[in-house]
């Protein structure tokens, strides 16, 4: 299945189109039923792909955003329906690129929601200060992974170092942080 269309803004008499967008989306749900339980497996892969011109941000020129998560778990219910067991993992690759050669990409690979396996990031929108690791909050403390891609809700991954790297996002684009700290 497959969403695609574009934004028009209009600006005193003129209309320009300002954002083309496309959401494919996979998903894939089967159940198997054995004595006293029930294994539901699924398996989700969608991808939000954009271009933007942002008329009062003419500078940045054109741009593009690219959103892909591929996530698969499966979850054991008990008879009565009560959750036994379950599992999952999902790999999400965020890019944004800018018309003045600005770039950034984040690739993630989370485990079971806590287990960080790969969270890789590059680009020349990266700040110079260094970052402390996701993986260095104690279990105690709220989990500070990143938020991960939704559909009908532009969530992308956020961190830190972006509100230090880069105050402001991209117009039209919706941060959404879900680190916190506490003394």
């Amino acid at each position: 299945m497959t969403s695609q269309g574009n934004s028009i803004s209009t600006h005193g008499d003129m209309a320009e189109k300002i954002n083309n967008f496309r959401y494919p989306c996979n998903l894939t749900l089967s159940a198997l039923a054995v004595p006293s339980t029930t294994k539901i497996v699924g398996h989700l892969n969608h991808k939000h792909s954009c271009s933007q011109v942002f008329p009062f941000s003419s500078s940045l020129g054109i741009i593009g955003i690219e959103t892909t998560q591929d996530a698969a778990g499966e979850l054991v219910i008990k008879e009565k329906g009560s959750a036994l067991s379950g599992l999952g993992r999902t790999i999400q690759l965020f890019t944004y690129k800018d018309g003045k050669g600005g770039w950034y990409t984040q690739d993630v690979d989370i485990y079971d929601s806590t287990k960080i396996i790969r969270d890789k990031e590059s680009g020349t929108l990266l700040p110079a200060i260094k970052t402390e690791s996701l993986t260095a909050f104690p279990s105690s403390r709220p989990s500070p992974l990143p938020a991960l891609g939704i559909l009908g809700d532009t969530q992308i991954p956020a961190r830190v170092l972006r509100e230090r790297g880069h105050p402001h996002p991209p117009a039209g684009i919706r941060w959404h942080w879900r680190v916190s700290a506490s003394g």
